[in-house]
């Protein structure tokens, strides 16, 4: 599209749709006629015409085409502002919706931290009383132990309070720790004639006997011997056990017993307590 006209050839332009002469013209537009004829030549070259009238109607139509022009840019202006506004309203929608996950997120860590407190104070909270109650049970002298009772009697010992006889969780672990190196051998035997006290409780078995530490001590243990289960065949099963140190506590277990205390037996009467 040619560059547009002045203000002055659009207006010899207009004046020319209207009729008027050129000395009509260069008096309303208040220049010489010289200066109207000049515009003329301009208005010839910038149209390619040769008469006033193509003259006219080539300008009316490059009038229109801008016009035309100006109405599209306008609406592609329209389009470009509406699309930036939807891109607008889906970004803010996007934002919100990521707060909102961010938010539930967050709630959701917040939940699961709050949990896990809970769960690790509970947790150090029941720690704090093993560490004590094992503390209580360590200064009774009580040893727990698990394993087969009854002809094998292997055991695992499973506390370390067995570390007050000396000795260490790396032999009790390797299973270095058995009755046969804790035991005396008058005991091996008397240890297995435990006494029964179903009736007190299902699979109870009691039994006393000396206990050999690792510096050539000795001790005396009052056993209770829980069954889990028995295999009759072969006499032994698996089973969890629970001694008593009960060797500073002698002289009154004794005095107890010489006076008819406890009315059940503690064991054979070949026990060594």
């Amino acid at each position: 599209m040619p560059p547009s006209l002045s203000r002055r050839l659009t207006e010899v332009v207009q004046l020319a749709s209207e009729g008027k002469t050129d000395k009509e013209i260069a008096l309303a537009l208040g220049i010489g006629t010289g200066t109207v004829a000049t515009h003329w030549k301009r208005l010839r070259a910038h149209f390619h015409a040769s008469s006033r009238a193509e003259i006219v109607a080539k300008s009316f139509a490059e009038t229109a085409e801008r016009a035309e022009g100006l109405h599209s840019e306008r609406e592609r202006l329209l389009f470009s502002l509406i699309e930036q506004k939807r891109l607008e309203a889906e970004l803010r929608e996007a934002n919100e919706a990521l707060e909102l996950e961010v938010r539930k997120r967050e709630r959701l860590l917040a939940e699961m931290m709050a949990e896990y407190e809970a769960k690790q104070s509970k947790l150090l909270r029941r720690l704090d009383e093993l560490e004590r109650l094992h503390a209580v049970v360590s200064g009774f002298g009580i040893v727990a132990n698990e394993g087969l009772h009854g002809a094998s009697w292997r055991k695992t010992w499973v506390s370390e309070a067995m570390n007050q006889f000396g000795y260490t969780p790396a032999e009790i672990l390797a299973g270095d720790v058995t009755i046969f190196n804790t035991l005396s051998p008058d005991d091996l035997t008397n240890s297995l004639e435990e006494f029964r006290a179903d009736e007190i409780v299902p699979g109870l078995r009691l039994c006393t006997h000396r206990f050999l530490t690792r510096d050539g001590r000795v001790r005396h243990l009052l056993d209770f011997i829980r069954l889990e289960e028995i295999d009759e065949s072969v006499g032994s099963g698996p089973a969890k056990m629970v001694a008593f140190d009960v060797t500073d506590w002698l002289p009154l277990i004794r005095e107890k017993i010489a006076r008819g205390w406890p009315d059940l037996p503690l064991g054979p009467r070949t026990s060594p307590i």
